[in-house]
């Protein structure tokens, strides 16, 4: 099925949210993999998968999430995992060490959430250090998209590429920075946006 016109313009919006895209783009290809998240599916960016999605997604427990995406990446399924950054990463640190990173399966964890722009969930749920966890796990692919244009590319190299890998994306909207037509994502590359002699400040 074809994303209607009007969501896909979104990413290219002057303001966007990097977790709406992240359902636009599962609404997309979710022929291509199977998709677990824990519940509030809305705030993750996958109610259009619900009101449209030729299959929908499956929802799992949170403790259980990163076990199933594991059982199922081992029987050969690409597996997609969604939840807010503080527990796909946090509390759930341990299952993706033991069952994800050290057999290299094929799963993406997406987190939303990540940072401290969480509105009124307020420091519980603000997550910080999910770069730094997921980091430290060999074989692990770390993706934090700039903007909603990012997110769509990011997205789709994620699913082309085999190995376990995480996604960070915000909750608020964010300005687009990126050109849709002409950007092209490439995992592991950064980028230069200006160019100076006296600082270098390095940022996601």
């Amino acid at each position: 099925s074809d994303i209607p016109a009007k969501r896909m313009r979104r990413a290219a919006a002057s303001d966007s949210a990097e977790r709406n895209d992240f359902g636009i783009i599962s609404f997309r290809f979710s022929r291509l993999f199977v998709l677990l998240y824990r519940r509030f599916s809305h705030t993750v960016g996958l109610s259009i998968l619900f009101r449209s999605g030729p299959f929908p997604p499956r929802r799992v427990r949170r403790l259980s999430e990163n076990s199933v995406a594991a059982g199922l990446a081992a029987a050969g399924k690409p597996v997609f995992a969604s939840s807010f950054a503080m527990f796909a990463a946090g509390r759930a640190f341990e299952q993706i060490r033991n069952s994800v990173a050290y057999p290299h399966l094929n799963v993406k964890i997406a987190a939303t959430h990540a940072g401290i722009t969480v509105g009124e969930d307020g420091a519980t749920h603000q997550c910080l250090e999910d770069i730094a966890l997921m980091r430290v796990l060999p074989g692990m692919t770390v993706i934090s998209p700039a903007d909603a244009v990012e997110a769509v590319a990011a997205l789709k190299a994620a699913l082309e590429m085999t190995g376990p890998c995480y996604l960070r994306f915000g909750r608020y909207a964010v300005p687009v920075l990126h050109d849709p037509d002409t950007y092209r994502f490439e995992i592991g590359k950064g980028e230069v946006l200006c160019d100076g002699f006296d600082l270098a400040i390095i940022s996601t």
